[in-house]
């Protein structure tokens, strides 16, 4: 395995607990439902939105589900 390979399953392995891991409890929670309501505020759907940066994907997600066309890296 190269060191490419090596570093992709190190942040794979990562990823599987990320949105379960410590930081991710009750204020988080309470902080990424507020920021959902803010970026609420600020599209309509439909609307395409490109999320760069976009972790584990839950932000996409929830945007998604709410109508708009994402496109998430």
């Amino acid at each position: 395995m190269d060191d490419l390979a090596r570093m992709a399953e190190a942040w794979d392995q990562a990823a599987r607990n990320y949105d379960s891991g410590p930081g991710s409890g009750v204020v988080h929670s309470l902080l990424a439902r507020r920021s959902m309501e803010v970026l609420k505020g600020y599209f309509s759907s439909p609307m395409n939105i490109l999320e760069i940066g976009c972790g584990t994907g839950s932000t996409a997600i929830e945007l998604a589900r709410s109508g708009m066309q994402v496109k998430a890296v």
